[in-house]
């Protein structure tokens, strides 16, 4: 079963709004949706990811929240997420991938925000045959 998702990209700048719209296909998903408690200090997610089959990775979090891959001392990637920002990627995006070639083995959390905080991951990939 394929799964589509549509990524919106919009810049509005003064009067002028440039829009675009992209469609994608994976043929499998791994997401994530965990609400991370105040004072957790590198609370491990089970997560895992090979990340040369990844079409499109989306991270988000609801407040302020630190992601790390792999190990909580000595990360292989360090995230810094707030509401206000967020990781999009594609496979098209001209962009090296978030995570090199590093495979994801699980995900360490800290947040010291003063509140819980949502990790939401939407990720699609196609697996090797």
């Amino acid at each position: 079963m394929a799964f589509s998702v549509t990524i919106n990209h919009e810049l509005i700048i003064g009067g002028a709004t440039i829009s675009r719209s992209t469609a994608y296909s994976a043929n499998a998903q791994n997401n994530l949706s965990e609400a991370i408690a105040d004072s957790t200090t590198d609370g491990e997610l089970t997560w895992a990811m090979d990340v040369s089959e990844l079409v499109y990775f989306f991270m988000y979090a609801s407040g302020t929240l630190l992601v790390e891959t792999n190990n909580g001392s000595t990360p292989d990637h360090s995230f810094s997420l707030t509401s206000a920002n967020q990781i999009v990627w594609t496979d098209d995006s001209g962009l090296t991938n978030p995570f090199d070639t590093t495979d994801i083995t699980s995900l360490f959390v800290t947040n010291a925000s003063g509140a819980s905080v949502t990790l939401t991951i939407y990720a699609g990939y196609d697996p090797s045959p």
